[in-house]
C-alpha cells in the first residue's frame, strides 16, 4: 500500500511502539526484505549482501538486542511472499 498510495499503515502506531521499546539513549535499526522463494540459506545471504541488513546482524555495542519478524503469504500455483524484517537496538560504545 505504501508503494502505491504513498500512505504508511499503521505508521503512528509503529513509531509509537518503537520509541516506547527503545530506551533512551540506543539507537534502533530496521532492515525489512521480501522474497518470492522459501530457501532460508538463499534469504541469509541477501540479508548479509545488503549493507543495512549487514549492519543490523552484526551489530555491537551495549545492551544489544535483536529481532526477526516473518510473514508468508500463499498464492495460488505455488506462489508466495515472504516477508522479512531484521531489528535491532543497541547502546553505542565509544
Amino acid at each position: 500500500m505504501e508503494r502505491l498510495a504513498s500512505i504508511t499503515f499503521s505508521g503512528e502506531e509503529f513509531k509509537s511502539s518503537i520509541k516506547n521499546y527503545v530506551p533512551e539513549g540506543h539507537t534502533f535499526k530496521a532492515f525489512p526484505i521480501q522474497f518470492n522463494h522459501f530457501d532460508v540459506n538463499k534469504m541469509s545471504i541477501a540479508l548479509l549482501k545488503n549493507w543495512i541488513g549487514y549492519e543490523v546482524l552484526v551489530a555491537k555495542g551495549d545492551t544489544v538486542r535483536h529481532a526477526l519478524w516473518v510473514k508468508l503469504v500463499s498464492y495460488p500455483e505455488n506462489i508466495c511472499a515472504v516477508w522479512v524484517m531484521i531489528a535491532c537496538s543497541y547502546k553505542a560504545t565509544f
